[in-house]
């Protein structure tokens, strides 16, 4: 009824957003999640209104008591915002395995409609430090040098294309190899036909892990651990072995013995010339073709799973909604729906909007009003204004006919199976 009436929004953003979650197919996905309900919110809404939420950079569900505006209800396909104690119980609901499965279909929905290449990926970990009176384990934190009370978010990200893979949560003192591994399966699963190079920092970089993506037939680019007889071996190698790059920086490799790791491996070795000092680093890799400074272009790659850490700080990634692993990972999951359909958005916009981290996108896209209204069986969302319109607006014109181009039914079943409709003025 509301909508045959007509509402004002200010987050016509999540409107936006509604053909991407097409593409994405959440309304099948989300059945994954294997939550039986007869009777209240269906799941996919509630899952919707988490990843609205985030799209909008409201973080944490009690800010959904703050929303004047029911836009965002509107657009997950609710008449009225929920209460934040019933979205704190949906993400309870889903069991761990299933909300990893979820996790894992995304990932391969990614990689089916060219959200992710896969050729290299980065593997790294980050604390989602806890403030609560709960005793579990603590974690060095990377920024301080101090051990905290955390859940660590262990991830893959593609240095392709700048998205997640995959995401697990895990209690601290989980060994490298351990992660490592469960991280490596998950993504050969999502990513089952190609060589996938993996980079890692010196956390990952044990004998046993290496030995295990080497085996796999996999290969892989990482940090050495400092040890005194690595610095060492790379003190021996003299300085006319390196192949000068500049005046000042030099490459070589050198095979070096790992341990658990079963035949040599090849150390790729940097030198820095400083004030005739020699500063010296290297990296461990099973790639024997390619030229040592391409290796370390690789691994100079794997910095953008660190600004993706920074980049979901928008979402609300580093918040904890509580500990169990269950709830966790499925917070994190709707945060990685709002992750890939606003990075779906931005690779369509292109030029220097790829170069945007997710709030820059919002405030440049998303943060403008609209009014919504039901007519007949379309939902037509007339946006005034927008100030990038000359950008946006082709996307969404015969947005129905591309959907269909593109095997999508353009109907949207949160929204009583109405067609979406666009205007710009």
């Amino acid at each position: 009824m509301r909508l045959r009436q007509g509402i004002q929004t200010n987050f016509a953003g999540c409107f936006l957003l509604i053909p991407y979650l097409k593409q994405l197919q959440i309304e099948e996905r989300v059945k994954i999640l294997g939550i039986r309900k007869t009777s209240g919110i269906p799941p996919l809404n509630d899952l919707l209104m988490w990843a609205n939420l985030a799209a909008v950079g409201k973080e944490r569900a009690c800010r959904v008591m703050e929303l004047r505006d029911e836009g965002i209800a509107i657009a997950s396909g609710l008449p009225i915002k929920p209460h934040q104690s019933h979205l704190h119980r949906f993400l309870k609901e889903p069991g761990f395995s299933d909300v990893d499965r979820f996790i894992r279909s995304i990932g391969k929905r990614q990689y089916e409609i060219g959200q992710i290449d896969g050729s290299i990926v980065s593997l790294d970990s980050h604390l989602i430090t806890y403030q609560g009176q709960i005793d579990i384990q603590r974690d060095k934190d990377g920024k301080t040098g101090f051990p905290r009370k955390a859940i660590k978010l262990h991830a893959v990200h593609d240095q392709g294309y700048r998205n997640p893979i995959y995401l697990t949560v895990r209690y601290p003192g989980r060994k490298p190899r351990e992660i490592g591994q469960e991280l490596m399966v998950a993504t050969e699963e999502i990513i089952p036909d190609k060589e996938i190079t993996f980079t890692m920092d010196r956390w990952f970089s044990v004998g046993e892990l290496l030995e295990h993506i080497r085996q796999r037939g996999q290969k892989f680019v990482t940090l050495i651990r400092r040890h005194k007889n690595r610095i060492e071996e790379m003190e021996r190698i003299p300085l006319e072995s390196f192949r000068m790059l500049t005046t000042e920086m030099g490459v070589t490799s050198i095979k070096v013995q790992l341990r658990n790791y079963s035949q040599d491996i090849r150390l790729v070795v940097i030198v820095n010339l400083i004030d005739g000092m020699r500063y010296l680093y290297g990296y461990l890799t099973n790639d024997e073709d390619t030229v040592e400074e391409k290796t370390t272009e690789i691994y100079s790659g794997r910095w953008g799973i660190e600004f993706w850490f920074d980049e979901g700080t928008f979402l609300g990634i580093d918040k904890l909604p509580g500990i169990e692993l269950n709830e966790v990972a499925m917070h994190l999951a709707t945060k990685l729906v709002a992750y890939d359909v606003m990075s779906a958005f931005r690779a369509d916009v292109g030029g220097e909007s790829l170069g945007h981290n997710l709030a820059t996108i919002y405030e440049k896209f998303f943060n403008v009003q609209a009014l919504v209204k039901l007519r007949g069986d379309r939902i037509q969302v007339t946006i005034y204004g927008h100030p990038r319109e000359d950008e946006i607006a082709p996307m969404y014109h015969n947005l129905e006919e591309k959907l269909r181009n593109k095997g999508i039914d353009p109907r949207v079943p949160w929204m009583n199976n109405h067609y979406l409709e666009f205007e710009f003025k």
